[in-house]
């Protein structure tokens, strides 16, 4: 909008200047009016421009940092998320596969719908040097994600269909031996447990180690592009 101004008050000045010199009546004083006016004209103009200019670039900037840490928040979240897990996996993780199937809890999950990257506003990544970035975060949503519906999958598993022959076998609330599971429970029940306790270990680790790989790129970025200004970090 700024620019048309500008534009607009050269071409009056121009047409202006045409039109005193066609009638003849420029002179001297003329001459100095005309172009002090028109200076201060288009000196206040360029001005204004340059500030308005100034400003929306200052807001977008301030924009693109509080998207980066919204990112940072997310990413911490999810961290603490997969640190919860790692706890209780670690308490059974040297047993034999089938015991630490049957040792490692049902976990209610909460929904984590709201610990999602607002990929729209960390877009202007794509202009930087460090495109990829973007996609590694993506990739990242999806690995927690996974991870999540896995915990949920082996806790629907368990409650369904093995939680029930632990109890009409008085198996629970009691320690028992891999011998007594292979005879008082079905095998199918007992491989299936171990397939979906597996698939966690797996996918919460894995998820925990993206988390930390990404977290660490992407401050890397921050600082790159905002030296000057401080972002969420992640307490190791």
């Amino acid at each position: 909008m700024f620019l048309v101004n500008i534009i607009f008050i050269l071409l009056v000045s121009f047409l202006l200047l045409s039109d005193l010199i066609f009638i003849k009546i420029i002179n001297q004083s003329n001459i100095l009016t005309i172009i002090t006016a028109f200076g201060g004209a288009l000196s206040g103009a360029l001005g204004a421009y340059k500030l308005q200019i100034y400003k929306e670039n200052k807001k977008e900037e301030k924009q693109k940092i509080s998207s980066l840490n919204k990112a940072f928040f997310i990413l911490l979240r999810q961290m603490n998320s997969m640190i919860m897990y790692k706890v209780d996996l670690e308490k059974v993780e040297t047993e034999n596969p089938i015991m630490r199937a049957f040792y490692l809890p049902p976990w209610k999950t909460n929904p984590y719908h709201d610990l999602k990257f607002n990929f729209e506003e960390l877009s202007f990544i794509l202009d930087t040097k460090d495109v990829n970035l973007l996609h590694e975060l993506f990739l990242v949503q999806e690995s927690f994600e996974q991870a999540i519906e896995t915990i949920n999958q082996r806790t629907i598993y368990f409650i369904n269909k093995v939680n029930p022959e632990i109890e009409l076998k008085n198996l629970n609330n009691k320690k028992f031996t891999i011998e007594e599971l292979k005879i008082k429970i079905d095998i199918n029940k007992i491989d299936g447990l171990i397939s979906a306790t597996d698939s966690i270990y797996t996918h919460v680790y894995n998820t925990y180690k993206q988390l930390e790989d990404i977290e660490i790129k992407l401050f890397n970025f921050a600082k790159l592009q905002y030296p000057k200004h401080k972002f969420i970090q992640i307490e190791k």
